[in-house]
């Protein structure tokens, strides 16, 4: 036997002896994960951060640049879902089951590119609500 077939069998034969299930063992690696958590508390005392301060409005800029990219980001797996079904039901050929797969896929992608740009014009307008509040 090699070397590496020995370690393996020594540590199959461990676990079932000295383990005796996947709760004890998912116990003790539990205890060995968090027994590390303390050393990242070795490190001094922490000293404060320098700089300026947070305002509203880099809080509403930030916020908004958060929310743009999601916006973004969903819209294109959106547009890529649709895209996805539209070329699946061309493949489906003469099978109604996958014809019926892909209409459902096609379906689900424009619901949510619905549900996405609902949302995208619900966050515009509170964003025009809120620098309009503030221009007066």
């Amino acid at each position: 036997m090699t070397a590496v077939a020995v370690l393996t069998k020594c540590i199959i034969l461990w676990y079932n002896k000295f383990i005796m299930g996947k709760t004890y063992f998912l116990l003790i690696i539990s205890v060995l994960i968090l027994s590390f958590v303390n050393s990242a508390y070795a490190q001094g005392p922490i000293t404060p951060v320098s700089g300026t301060p947070i305002t509203l409005i880099d809080l509403q800029i930030m916020i908004t640049q958060v929310v743009t990219f999601i916006i973004t980001v969903s819209g294109i797996i959106a547009a890529g879902v649709i895209v996805f079904a539209g070329i699946k039901w061309m493949m489906a050929g003469a099978n109604e089951q996958k014809v019926a797969q892909a209409k459902g896929m096609l379906k689900s992608g424009l619901i949510g590119a619905l549900i996405i740009f609902g949302v995208g014009t619900i966050f515009a307008t509170i964003v025009w609500l809120v620098e309009a509040r503030r221009l007066y």
